[in-house]
């Protein structure tokens, strides 16, 4: 009998996870608000209809209660709708969304509407995902909203396919797309994440409430377990975060970022006072993966460090056959730190690069065009690493600038400007006191002994000579 009920429950779960989707047609048109509109807005236009439903939807009843009728095959739900958003997806329910447009809510940066919600950090979201739901988009346009675009929550599963979720505005969630909880989000088949912003300036002044992970991710947001994968030919670019870090993508907590098959996030900015990361940005154990010749690159932090990427707590990113290129970062800085055009790395995080490029990123000044390495982080350049082209306007370490307590891992193949490379080349940097074996102290920073010379102990003021019968390259080598 056990056996008879369990063999039931798997058979009523994989019929669930099999049922095929219902196929749904949403039509959106919002206009802009007065202040009177308040805390929403309107929407002119809201028209739909399903087949293979009657499919499970929540609704903003402020919104969209007068437009019911206009939606065939939906069956509306009071109990499925979230706070704040327009369009909930719930339960088990498995839809698809194809060629379809929500547009123009709220589309007006100068209105007084637009003024009052920025100031009290709205919640507002288009499209909220939740429990068990699996939703996908294809050919479908999200543009211009003053609202998060897509937010998936729970175990929910989301996946764009050649869709675009353009020019929107968040505040709280990121304005393109946002997973939190244990949700799953795929970006994919030439899908864009393009142009969207989250505005946080006025986040902190709010309360203490705010946690850094809220303060990140204005095309991307990533917190909780949640990952998102962004594959085959898609892009995450031109998005913007005001006071806040991860213009591209924010990831915090576990969250997980994929980028692979030829995707790319570029021309992407950052903002904040205390942080960066133009492109992305990971807090506490989060991790990102660059692979299959996609790229990070053409992104900026306007304040400070990591054009492309900054890392602090537990983070790690990992790039396979990829690249870091053309990011950069700007003179001014709020901490008195600047650098990292192509990464900035701090607290335990690691960063690991294997057949990948850190090439033509720039700063106006500091250390480390292509990576700035603080506190007890870990670089590791495992293999067939390719330097090229940093520029450093002013400053330390072209290419690399560490401070002693870093893991500075040199593999194989790795190369400066088509040359053999070693943290004793030029162009790279090994920071500030104390100093480890291989370096000595002069002007207040830690220099590597050069060939014919070494150090075995810390913080020596000059490197001894190499003994007649030995073979010393530089550093700690002596041979035998």
């Amino acid at each position: 009998m056990v056996l008879l009920v369990l063999l039931m429950v798997l058979q009523l779960a994989a019929g669930q996870e099999s049922q095929p989707a219902a196929q749904c047609q949403l039509h959106i048109e919002g206009t802009p608000g007065t202040e009177d509109d308040w805390p929403l807005g309107r929407v002119r236009v809201a028209e739909g209809s399903c087949k293979g439903g009657p499919v499970a939807l929540g609704m903003h009843a402020q919104l969209l209660n007068s437009s019911r009728l206009h939606f065939k095959g939906v069956s509306w739900s009071d109990g499925c709708a979230m706070h704040g958003c327009l369009i909930t997806i719930c339960g088990q329910t498995r839809v698809v969304f194809a060629n379809s447009t929500i547009s123009g809510v709220n589309d007006d940066s100068e209105s007084e509407l637009y003024k009052k919600i920025k100031s009290v950090g709205s919640m507002f979201r288009i499209v909220c995902v939740r429990d068990a739901a699996h939703v996908t988009f294809e050919h479908t346009v999200l543009r211009g909203n003053m609202a998060s675009a897509i937010v998936a929550f729970n175990t929910s599963k989301v996946v764009l396919r050649a869709s675009k979720v353009v020019h929107n505005v968040g505040f709280v969630h990121a304005g393109g797309v946002s997973a939190t909880d244990s949700a799953d989000v795929v970006v994919t088949d030439g899908s864009e994440i393009d142009s969207n912003r989250r505005d946080a300036t006025n986040m902190k002044s709010r309360s203490g409430n705010f946690t850094a992970s809220l303060l990140s991710g204005a095309g991307l947001q990533v917190l909780g377990r949640a990952r998102i994968v962004v594959s085959n030919g898609s892009s995450v670019r031109r998005n913007r975060c005001l006071g806040c870090s991860g213009g591209g993508a924010g990831l915090a907590d576990h969250g997980t970022l994929v980028v692979s098959d030829g995707s790319t996030l570029s021309s992407n900015t950052a903002d904040m006072c205390e942080s960066g990361g133009g492109g992305v940005s990971l807090l506490d154990q989060s991790q990102l993966t660059v692979q299959g010749n996609s790229s990070i690159a053409n992104n900026t932090a306007g304040m400070g460090i990591g054009g492309g990427l900054v890392l602090t707590g537990a983070a790690t990113a990992t790039f396979v056959g990829s690249s870091l290129v053309d990011n950069r970062v700007s003179k001014f800085s709020c901490t008195g730190i600047y650098g990292g055009a192509g990464v900035a790395i701090s607290g335990n995080a690691t960063l690991h690069l294997t057949d990948s490029s850190v090439m033509g990123n720039k700063a106006d000044g500091g250390l480390g065009a292509g990576i700035l390495a603080m506190n007890m982080s870990t670089i590791i350049l495992a293999s067939d690493v390719r330097f090229a082209g940093n520029r450093l306007v002013a400053g330390l370490g072209r290419d690399v600038a560490a401070s002693s307590a870093v893991q500075l891992v040199f593999g194989s193949g790795v190369s400066q400007d088509g040359r053999p490379m070693s943290k004793c080349s030029s162009g790279v940097h090994l920071g500030i006191p104390p100093c480890k074996a291989g370096e000595y102290i002069a002007s207040g920073v830690c220099r590597c002994c050069p060939v014919f010379t070494y150090t075995f102990t810390h913080n020596e003021t000059r490197c001894e000579q190499c003994p007649s019968n030995s073979i010393c390259t530089g550093a700690d080598s002596v041979v035998p």
